[in-house]
């Protein structure tokens, strides 16, 4: 048999023997390489092409995984928020019985709320910008996951006010806005006040600050009783 004959018959048992990604390799990698062009350029500038390109897939799969590009965003959305949910069931499902128990688990949820902006600087973008623009798109599963989570927010001041621990003046829904607010504006502006004052929340000691007077103020004012 002729040398090339040969090399070709090996090029081509190797390439068979080669595993292909699997549904769940493929689909994970559609989702991370998503997420970084819809943070970068927004739902309606960002290309199927140059995801499927990323991704290293064809993009045909993009339909075949997702339905197209709108089902690929959705599914974005839907992976961030049930991660969100699930920790927010974990940290607030129980209630508060004692102020100092409120404290160390509101504590832990702005912990989490940090640390996830900071690991997916993509997804906080996305959230910030396409949410509202967006919408209409992911109206079902923002109830589902985004929605469940400030609602146990909203739930956990309310147990905290029928059992006496925070003032009978607050209101839970007003309060669970100002904590999330205070959270995503630290989020936001992390980047102008690592320009002007050197300080970012990646850094462990300036995150503990950040969360501690964010909890802090937050409580003090709901413990005033007039």
């Amino acid at each position: 048999m002729p040398q090339s004959q040969e090399r070709s018959q090996k090029r081509r048992r190797s390439a068979s023997t080669k595993q292909s990604p699997s549904a769940t390799e493929t689909r994970a990698a559609l989702q991370d390489s998503a997420l970084k062009h819809f943070g970068a350029r927004g739902f309606l500038a960002a290309s199927v092409h140059d995801i499927a390109r990323d991704a290293g897939v064809n993009v045909s799969l993009v339909s075949y995984h997702f339905g197209g590009k709108e089902g690929l965003f959705k599914a974005c959305l839907e992976r961030a928020g049930t991660d969100q949910l699930s920790v927010a069931m974990r940290i607030l499902s129980k209630e508060p019985e004692t102020i100092d128990e409120i404290r160390i688990r509101l504590e832990m949820f702005v912990d989490e709320m940090f640390l996830y902006g900071i690991s997916n600087p993509d997804m906080f973008a996305i959230l910030y910008r396409d949410l509202n623009s967006e919408f209409h798109l992911v109206e079902d599963i923002f109830k589902e996951t985004f929605l469940k989570m400030f609602e146990l927010l909203s739930k956990f001041f309310e147990t905290a006010r029928k059992c006496n621990l925070i003032a009978d003046w607050a209101q839970p829904n007003l309060s669970a806005m100002q904590l999330m607010g205070s959270v995503i504006h630290t989020l936001r502006s992390d980047s102008i006040r690592e320009k002007i004052f050197n300080q970012t929340i990646s850094n462990p000691d300036v995150r503990s600050l950040s969360r501690n007077y964010i909890v802090k103020s937050h409580l003090l004012g709901l413990t005033t009783r007039n």
